[in-house]
């Protein structure tokens, strides 16, 4: 959300979405719901997605600095302080 600067309600709409279409699976951690490529079910649906996806975003500015972004977002939390706290 911190990288692409949209709301979590938007973030969890669409990868609900893409889950839903087989393009996503999703793992549930306590609160928290991790979502990754579902590359199998990718294929299964959608023989050249992956190809696609990758050719579109090659050289892709937005894309780019999305990834940037990425690199330095934190995972928001009302309990991260609180855990924080209990490691030290």
């Amino acid at each position: 959300m911190q990288a692409m600067k949209i709301s979590q309600p938007r973030a969890s709409r669409s990868l609900t979405t893409l889950h839903s279409t087989g393009i996503l699976k999703a793992r549930r951690d306590s609160l928290w719901v991790l979502y990754s490529i579902d590359v199998e079910g990718i294929e299964r649906s959608y023989d050249c997605l992956p190809k696609l996806a990758r050719s579109a975003l090659k050289g892709n500015e937005l894309a780019d600095l999305d990834r940037e972004r990425l690199k330095g977002a934190l995972r928001e939390s009302p309990c991260v302080e609180r855990v924080q706290l209990l490691d030290c």
